[in-house]
């Protein structure tokens, strides 16, 4: 049995562990990263579903953001990763919203945003100018920073000084924002039900939570993005993934691939090694571990013929389910159509549709019927999509599966894999903060040494601010 010793050890990834992994790699820092072989696409059928993953709305791609002056730093500005395959698109969040009542557009220039809510919510249009123009302004004392890089060299005091002050300002800000909830936030502004019901959409499509548990931090960068615009990485999270691998394993980095549940040997309350299907032992200072999803979404996929699309429709859309609403589901159906450039087939005569639907609780998601649901998903395609009855293919998904709360943080999913000794531990309540507010992790209450990411895989907001905890959380693991 070998023994390997590693200055810090990544289990599963994140967009903030694969940046911090990545910087460490880079400064020489001996970094092994556990990955599991196909946890992000485990529900979906067939490769070809893939841009299901992909991000439409986060911050960081104008010039010195966080996109560019992260990947800057690590030696790749965008002109090089677009040779490398890494092409981002700036692009419009390409989102329509259809409610009984109500279908609106989604664009990027804030203007024609506020125009397209006038043409369904006129008599309000004043009261949502007022919130847009309150949410940039709060949005000023963080966003500069949030989707920014010094990429300067810092020598002098009064320089240190200017960056711990601009650093200072913005923890305050976010502070501020994060201890007020989104309801509270709007509640200054009299709404009418219907555009209530609205937000709660989009906060659902953004961040998959109900609009009840989003904070006012949560709501100013929803907002910021939908005026802001955002780009799309063609490929999708899973060719973002392979591109780390190569940089980490580039710089003498270690990265293994495996499905099965591995076992952490204790001294106390300090992981003393990592035990490997293979045999091997691994030990580090810190261990980071980054949960999957806690929540169940249950995701349906489809496809169809090219010429059946209506014109325009949008690249997500996000439905009503008018009256075949199941009992137990919110009032919503996001519809996510890949582009052609994105069929690894390329077969653009079939367009790829994939579903998501959303539960009320979500713990019980695993208590329905998964045929009778599909059912009724495709009656609103036909619905929506003329001529398309008989026409629209379903595509089998693996049963749902429920993955750990946030209190329990498994490495793997046992149950995919049929061995049940997946490692297994319960996680401290007190929230450390990575960015000040922006990106958390718990300490195990179990394992002193081993750090507790929430997943920032699904996010439709902010990948860019990954990037920057990534590199806070590279510079945490370098000073312990």
């Amino acid at each position: 049995m070998a023994d390997q010793r590693y200055d810090a050890v990544f289990l599963g990834n994140s967009l903030t562990s694969l940046a911090a992994a990545a910087l460490l790699a880079k400064k020489g820092r001996r970094v092994f990263l556990l990955d599991d072989l196909d946890r992000r696409l485990s529900h979906i059928p067939d490769p070809a579903f893939e841009f299901s993953s992909g991000p439409l709305l986060y911050f960081g791609f104008e010039r010195w953001g966080a996109m560019e002056g992260f990947f800057a730093e690590l030696d790749f500005p965008i002109p090089m990763l677009q040779k490398r395959g890494l092409d981002y698109k700036r692009c419009a969040p390409l989102l329509q919203v259809i409610q009984p009542a109500h279908r609106i557009d989604l664009y990027s220039a804030g203007e024609d945003y506020l125009d397209e809510l006038k043409r369904e919510y006129g008599n309000q249009v004043q009261k949502l100018k007022i919130l847009f123009e309150q949410a940039e302004r709060e949005a000023a004392g963080f966003y500069p920073f949030l989707g920014q890089f010094q990429q300067i060299e810092i020598n002098g005091m009064g320089d240190r000084l200017g960056e711990w002050r601009k650093q200072l300002d913005f923890s305050k800000a976010v502070r501020t924002q994060q201890k007020t909830s989104a309801a509270d936030f709007l509640s200054q502004y009299v709404f009418s039900s219907s555009l209530r019901k609205y937000f709660e959409l989009l906060s659902l499509f953004a961040y998959k939570k109900p609009f009840a548990e989003l904070n006012a931090f949560d709501l100013i960068l929803l907002l910021s993005a939908l005026q802001k615009g955002g780009a799309r990485l063609t490929g999708g999270y899973p060719k973002l993934v392979a591109f780390f691998h190569q940089l980490i394993k580039g710089w003498g980095g270690v990265v293994f691939q495996n499905n099965k549940p591995s076992a952490f040997e204790r001294k106390g309350r300090t992981i003393t090694c990592l035990r490997l299907p293979n045999g091997n032992r691994l030990s580090a200072p810190q261990y980071i571990l980054s949960k999957p999803e806690s929540n169940v979404i249950p995701d349906f996929f489809f496809s169809l013929p090219q010429e059946l699309l209506p014109m325009p429709m949008k690249e997500s859309l996000i439905m009503a389910w008018g009256d075949q609403r199941p009992a137990g589901f919110s009032d919503l159906m996001v519809l996510r159509l890949n582009l052609p450039e994105d069929a690894l087939d390329q077969d653009d005569a079939t367009r790829r549709i994939a579903v998501s639907v959303f539960p009320v609780e979500r713990r019980k998601a695993l208590l329905y019927d998964r045929t009778s649901l599909e059912a009724k998903i495709l009656e609103r395609l036909y619905w929506l999509i003329p001529f398309s009855q008989s026409k629209i293919a379903t595509h089998a998904a693996n049963p749902l599966r429920e993955t750990a709360p946030f209190e329990e943080a498994y490495i793997f999913d046992s149950m995919r894999s049929g061995d049940t000794s997946e490692i297994k531990t319960k996680s401290s309540g007190d929230r450390k903060a990575l960015l000040k507010g922006v990106s958390y992790y718990l300490r195990s209450k179990e394992s002193k040494n081993l750090m507790i990411l929430s997943s920032d895989l699904c996010h439709k907001v902010a990948w860019g601010s990954a990037f920057v905890a990534g590199k806070r959380l590279a510079t945490l693991i370098e000073n312990l």
